[in-house]
């Protein structure tokens, strides 16, 4: 259909200013670093790697939603802005046929997950972006590929399709587990992933002494090892910590972390607390009542507990090892030995050598998993170094707390407590059985992680319990105890096993009192909960508990 000389002579002008503008943002895209380009569709469906297609017949697609070209994807911009003026006529008899009753024939497009290529209708569609219509009548061809495309894909999220396609292809994963998305952003992810699969083969070819089928070693992988660390990471909030990044970042990320505390601090750790440290890690100084979240999070029954025992080499430092290996009696323990040393060269002294040897024996005769590890450094400081990826702290308490406000401004035991958001288990001169504990209520937020942690060990060790409230007010006390009892009560732990007990007077000669009628031998309460001057002038309850008590205590904030 023949055009009139003016519609024709108005879309040359049209076609000269948007050249003009394509050669604007080409400027200003080299200078923000930003692409314009269209996308070619044979380089992206060799990247995606083609796994069939299908017509779906006509259909309106959105303009915004193409995003690159057949043949033509060097002579447009990604707006499809005009780049090369040997084109101007036939853009411009296309911008005048615009203006006719009779409009245009649909155009052609391959559809490429969210995005469309065009593969016939180049001008048509940049003259229907210049007229501001938001769709195009199109005849679209589906290509299903391993790897969806987005309409917002930039060429460096393409390329790292194209990698995560080839690790499609590689292990089939896609039509192996349809439903797997192992989506990595860090550099060289897949093939780390894929250097998981070949060892995790090598390893079952070895168990079964048999030839494994590389398609049997990716399900197999995928449902045993892969799978749970994802459960461990949904359950823990890791992605809200890291937002930016994906479950299979995340495992990657793990699995590193894991092999750099090896080698780091020394600590053969499990999955689960290598979770619960990194989020630790993002959350300095670490959250009071953190602990008790993560293992809520990411602990089954039958896991691992990895226990931190500080050791100082004298006789009376061994008392914290013997309360280790009573809970090694109840459940699946590792032990973490630590010595601190002043120096460096004090690591691999006579002396440090037969300490170790001396953890390995004992180690050997109680039947439990453990290393020392002999570092140099401040003790606190090294303690809390390793105390976010253990779940328990063991430590003798040769040195109780002193009374003095100078001495309390020292860095020593104090700090540790006050820092420390995992529990910490303190052995005075005696160990313990920690068969009925007793429990320091009060209704503060202190107490309370006390009542949860207690909680979970009484109901998986199926520990009567006592509980405590120290009070000076009649009626207080009842309001106090019924947090602890209906808490009890939906973690199902039975009423006939908990008593409650009400003292009045000083908290801390309270407790020791309670302790004694009772016959408890353990005691859990809060940490420190004052801050500033308060806290180094008066006296609280855990300093006097931790003076005068006989038997451990545990304490967490």
């Amino acid at each position: 259909m023949e055009v009139s000389s003016s519609q024709y002579v108005s879309a040359l002008e049209d076609f000269n200013r948007l050249q003009r503008r394509a050669a604007m943002e080409r400027l200003w895209n080299s200078v923000t670093g930003k692409s314009n380009e269209l996308l070619s569709y044979d380089d992206v469906s060799r990247q995606l790697k083609i796994k069939g297609r299908s017509s779906t017949g006509i259909q309106n697609v959105p303009l915004d939603a193409i995003v690159g070209s057949v043949g033509r994807y060097s002579d447009f911009t990604r707006n499809f802005l005009p780049k090369r003026g040997n084109s101007q006529e036939r853009w411009a008899k296309v911008r005048a046929l615009a203006e006719e009753m009779t409009g245009w024939p649909p155009i052609e497009v391959y559809k490429v997950g969210e995005a469309y290529f065009v593969l016939d209708g180049n001008h048509r569609v940049s003259v229907a972006r210049e007229l501001g219509a938001k769709t195009i009548q199109a005849e679209v061809t589906e290509i299903r590929t391993r790897v969806p495309l987005a309409a917002t894909d930039t060429p460096d999220d393409i390329i790292a399709k194209a990698e995560y396609a080839d690790f499609l292809e590689q292990t089939r994963l896609d039509d192996l587990i349809p439903e797997a998305d192992l989506t990595v952003t860090i550099a060289g992810g897949y093939p780390q992933l894929v250097d998981h699969i070949v060892v995790h083969r090598y390893y079952m070819g070895i168990e079964q002494e048999r030839e494994i089928p590389f398609s049997d070693a990716v399900v197999h992988w995928y449902e045993t090892v892969y799978l749970p660390i994802v459960d461990l990471i949904r359950g823990s909030g890791l992605l809200r910590t890291f937002p930016e990044r994906t479950e299979a970042d995340l495992y990657l990320w793990i699995g590193s972390n894991k092999e750099a505390l090896a080698q780091e601090l020394g600590l053969d750790i499990t999955p689960e607390n290598v979770v619960m440290g990194m989020v630790a890690a993002e959350s300095e100084p670490a959250r009071p009542g953190a602990w008790i979240e993560g293992q809520a999070g990411t602990r089954g029954h039958e896991t691992r507990v990895d226990i931190l025992v500080p050791l100082s080499g004298e006789e009376i430092g061994w008392n914290a090892f013997k309360q280790a290996v009573v809970i090694a009696g109840r459940e699946q323990v590792r032990l973490h030995g630590l010595h601190i040393v002043a120096t460096q060269d004090e690591v691999t002294t006579a002396a440090s050598e037969a300490l170790r040897a001396e953890f390995d024996r004992r180690c050997q005769a109680a039947g439990v998993d453990g290393k020392l590890v002999v570092a140099a450094g401040d003790v606190a400081k090294e303690v809390r170094r390793r105390a976010r990826w253990t779940d328990l702290i063991i430590a003798n308490l040769a040195h109780p707390p002193a009374t003095g406000p100078l001495e309390k401004l020292r860095p020593g035991f104090r700090s540790l407590l006050r820092h420390a958001a995992w529990p910490t288990l303190i052995t005075p001169s005696h160990t313990s059985e920690l068969t009925r504990p007793l429990l320091a209520f009060n209704g503060s937020q202190a107490s309370l992680q006390a009542l949860y942690l207690l909680t979970y060990f009484a109901g998986r060790w199926k520990l009567p319990v006592t509980v405590v409230t120290v009070t000076e007010k009649n009626g207080v006390h009842k309001e106090i105890q019924r947090q602890a009892k209906d808490y009890f009560h939906s973690r199902g732990i039975p009423r006939d096993s908990v008593t409650f007990v009400t003292e009045t007077g000083s908290v801390g000669p309270a407790l020791l009192r309670a302790a004694e009628v009772f016959e408890c031998d353990l005691i859990v309460m809060g940490s420190f909960s004052r801050r500033g001057i308060s806290d180094v002038v008066a006296e609280s309850a855990l300093d006097y508990v931790l003076r005068n008590s006989w038997w451990p205590m545990l304490v967490c904030r």
